[in-house]
């Protein structure tokens, strides 16, 4: 059967590859690593029972996050998950703003992001 040989946590950059098949033929090639960026997304609906509301990454981020009703007043701010509350009360269903400003190391740095939208919250 076939074996499968797998390499993570490569920096960015070509490399050179061998294979070698079970007859001992050899193939050689070059790979080429990107660097990835996150792919951050903010779920479109938010249903407090079942868990936070928080971004969706590909890859590990840092983030504070500021959630606005329909009047544009300030009910949530903070760096983890939002629980449908301000100050001890829940929040009526409708549509809500976010703000979304995330940081992500890189091979140069950390790097920063930001994203802006609305979701429907459903009681």
């Amino acid at each position: 059967g076939a074996t499968t040989a797998m390499i993570s946590g490569l920096s960015s950059g070509e490399f050179e590859v061998l294979v070698t098949d079970a007859n001992g033929c050899q193939l050689a090639g070059v790979g080429q690593v990107s660097e990835a960026i996150p792919l951050v997304r903010m779920p479109t609906g938010f249903i407090p029972n079942q868990g936070p509301y928080l971004p969706i990454a590909t890859c590990e981020i840092s983030f504070n996050m500021m959630i606005y009703d329909r009047w544009g007043q300030l009910v949530y701010a903070g760096d983890s998950g939002w629980d449908g509350l301000n100050n001890g009360k829940e929040m009526p269903q409708g549509v809500y703003s976010f703000i979304l400003n995330y940081t992500y190391n890189t091979e140069e740095g950390i790097k920063s992001d930001d994203q802006k939208g609305s979701f429907t919250l459903i009681n």
